[in-house]
């Protein structure tokens, strides 16, 4: 056998590192350095808000990392679809690879932040205010320490009721989000503006506050936090930007992979924490005020409303708290409404439960309410600034048979709501104010604060003006959460209130100064006084049919399943 001999002079041989090595490492490079460009993007836009460096820095490496990845995967598809690829130079396939991912990032990045290169229309009065409108979403008059709850944790809300003007008599026109919030930014009541329930789309015919104030200089965006809120129920109308995603495949508000992924996993999510709302609200304030452009900023908070989910700090608290031999269940309803109250939680729904829960999401609401106004004062001089905060219905504790929930009924707990303008810059505007006050005075208050005339089809009163309302018209629609929720109407004075049931034709007349539980039915007792209120409310009611505006309802199936699975199961 010839033996095999090497000498010095023979090469090694060497293993040839795979093309396919090269292109995903050339493939990893570029979607690194396409993270890298996107992170800082997105951090220049202000489209993240990051509280200290070390979540900057690991944003922008988890972003370079999960982009590599994407840039990777990328190459490997292009290599398997496209031999004429093949042949490219590895490193000339980088550099196309990453021209691609950055027109990607361009892109995106300007289809999220190009409301805020929208042109400014119009030229806003002088020393034209800025005007911050806040809403807390089912918040009970009484759930405040400035509203006589006991021991209830709200230092934000009860400052600001003390600095400011604070309404102690003030209603919504109907206990549901989307047509108090309707009735806010129009000035009407549901029963001219259309949407007079959370399934209808305001018109387009109907004249927004957003819009006089985006014509005439303002820049407008609105945070809101739950599905009746959508933009498909019509109120972004005027705004430049309107953030109500909670999760939509897509969402790259944030431009990072991990939240694109996140967003993906949770996009049947319909409502949104403080937390999470104020983490978009606060970067477009500290990014977009501050320049002598007066801005219009909507921020709305939905934690309080069922079902009840607040931090474990705040249930510990209110457990501790609430004394459990002063509560009671009314009915056999109160068990089912309690657990629908607590659906998403892990605690068991015994009772006083639900209560303590409420009490725990209104405490994280007014934490955030806090953070808000902290960063409006750092933006913008307090003095050129006026702040209107205000709940768009209350919540029913068991009060006439009605448990953790609204929509149902037009008794004080669902229609009272909680109201406050703050304007530091005005001194006059402080203090109680016992006039009555309704949600649909918010347009044509606001607007002669800002040296604008209310258009022609608002109807409200302007709240810190010497004229005010003497009655409120009100109405429950009927949607069905409790098989006992019927039609229901009303007019409501600062000391009286008028309720009519047109399906049983039963009426009621509440004496609110001495009766404020609306226990007694004292419509024997004044039938003079109880007609005139009915003549008064079937005249306004007539006269508001008259003039309604055309709302389109939605009744998708996407829509009627997102508003049962928050508590409002829709009539068929």
């Amino acid at each position: 056998m010839k033996a095999t001999t090497e000498t010095p002079l023979t090469p090694i041989p060497q293993r040839k590192r795979s093309r396919w090595f090269f292109a995903l490492w050339g493939g990893f490079n570029a979607g690194a350095v396409f993270g890298i460009i996107d992170s800082l993007m997105v951090i220049f836009f202000g489209l993240a808000s990051f509280d200290r460096t070390g979540q900057i820095v690991g944003f922008i490496v988890w972003d370079a990392i999960g982009f590599g990845a994407l840039g990777s995967l990328c190459t490997l598809a292009v290599l398997a679809a496209l031999s004429p690829f093949k042949r490219i130079k590895s490193g000339h396939r980088s550099l196309i690879i990453l021209s691609i991912l950055t027109t990607l990032s361009m892109i995106l990045i300007a289809a999220n932040v190009g409301w805020s290169f929208s042109p400014l229309t119009g030229t806003p009065p002088d020393h034209a205010p800025n005007i911050l409108l806040i809403t807390l979403d089912t918040l009970r008059s009484d759930a405040t320490g400035s509203g006589g709850h006991p021991f209830v944790r709200t230092p934000t809300l009860d400052r600001l009721s003390r600095l400011g003007r604070h309404f102690i008599n003030s209603v919504c026109p109907v206990p549901m989000t989307t047509p108090s919030h309707a009735s806010m930014l129009t000035s009407m009541i549901p029963a001219v503006h259309g949407a007079k329930e959370n399934r209808y789309r305001l018109g387009i015919d109907s004249v927004t506050l957003t819009e006089i104030l985006r014509n005439n200089g303002w820049r407008t965006a609105a945070f809101v936090s739950c599905f009746p809120l959508d933009r498909r129920f019509g109120l972004n109308q005027g705004f430049m930007i309107y953030d109500d995603r909670f999760g939509a495949p897509g969402d790259l508000r944030q431009a990072s992979w991990y939240k694109a992924w996140k967003n993906w996993r949770e996009k049947g999510r319909m409502e949104r924490n403080c937390r999470s709302t104020n983490s978009l609200a606060i970067p477009w304030l500290r990014k977009y005020t501050g320049d002598g452009v007066p801005f219009f900023l909507w921020v709305h908070y939905f934690d309080p409303h069922s079902p009840y989910a607040p931090p474990i700090r705040e249930q510990h608290y209110y457990h501790r708290m609430i004394q459990r031999d002063q509560l009671e269940w009314p009915d056999e309803y109160a068990e089912e409404n309690a657990r629908k109250a607590v659906a998403f939680t892990k605690v068991p729904p015994d009772p006083g439960r639900p209560e303590e829960l409420y009490l725990g999401e209104v405490s994280e609401m007014d934490r955030a309410v806090g953070e808000l106004m902290h960063h409006l004062a750092q933006s913008v001089p307090l003095d050129d600034t006026l702040v209107v905060l205000l709940s768009d219905h209350g919540e029913s504790f068991g009060e006439h048979g009605f448990f953790f929930t609204h929509g149902e009924d037009i008794y004080e707990p669902a229609l009272s709501i909680w109201m406050t303008i703050y304007a530091p810059g005005q001194p006059a505007i402080t203090g109680l104010d016992p006039r009555l006050a309704s949600a649909v005075d918010v347009a044509t208050t606001v607007l002669p604060f800002a040296g604008l005339p209310p258009a022609e089809s608002m109807e409200g009163f302007d709240m810190l003006g010497p004229v005010h309302r003497h009655a409120a018209l009100i109405e429950n629609f009927g949607i069905v959460m409790n098989p006992r929720a019927t039609k229901q109407r009303g007019i409501r004075t600062e000391s009286w209130k008028m309720m009519v049931f047109p399906d049983s034709g039963y009426d009621a007349l509440y004496a609110l100064s001495q009766d404020p539980g609306e226990r007694h039915n004292v419509r024997n007792d004044y039938p003079e006084f109880s007609s005139a209120c009915i003549s008064d409310l079937h005249a306004g009611f007539g006269a508001a049919e008259q003039r309604r505006r055309i709302a389109r309802e939605d009744r998708s199936p996407e829509t009627l399943e997102k508003l049962r699975a928050l508590g409002y199961v829709m009539p068929e």
